[in-house]
């Protein structure tokens, strides 16, 4: 039977919007906790890409059999994943949500960039939730 350690990563993250599709200033870029109604930073019309920036500190006494993944629930389409300035192939669990084997790319401090894009308002989550999961 396997065993599974969360560790949420809320906040903070900065944001950066990238592109707008339609009219209209780029939003300014921010900080935010999650989870949180992106729409309420971006404004309730934004369509575009947005990039988000989170950094992290390795989780310590890993044991030798645990695996540390990467798990992203999101709204959007996702465009990229990357952790350390390297891109992560992620397994794709559904529509909405992304895990990733990071163990062996994980540093002492991290640093997780996630470029996200939305062309419908049908949800005013970006970023539902994003975390970490310890598995053995």
């Amino acid at each position: 039977m396997s065993n599974v350690h969360t560790i949420r990563l809320r906040g903070p993250w900065e944001y950066e919007p990238l592109s707008r599709g339609g009219l209209g200033d780029l939003p300014a870029s921010g900080r935010a906790q999650m989870p949180c109604d992106w729409s309420s930073i971006l404004g309730v019309d934004f369509r575009g890409r947005v990039y988000f920036r989170r950094r992290f500190n390795r989780p310590g006494q890993l044991d030798p059999h645990e695996q540390v993944w990467l798990v992203i629930e999101h709204q959007a389409e996702l465009l990229g994943i990357r952790l350390n300035d390297q891109p992560l192939n992620c397994l794709v669990d559904n529509a909405q949500q992304v895990a990733c084997e990071i163990t062996g790319q994980l540093a002492s401090h991290n640093e997780l960039r996630i470029e996200l894009s939305r062309d419908t308002a049908e949800s005013a989550n970006w970023l539902s939730e994003v975390r970490l999961e310890i598995r053995s």
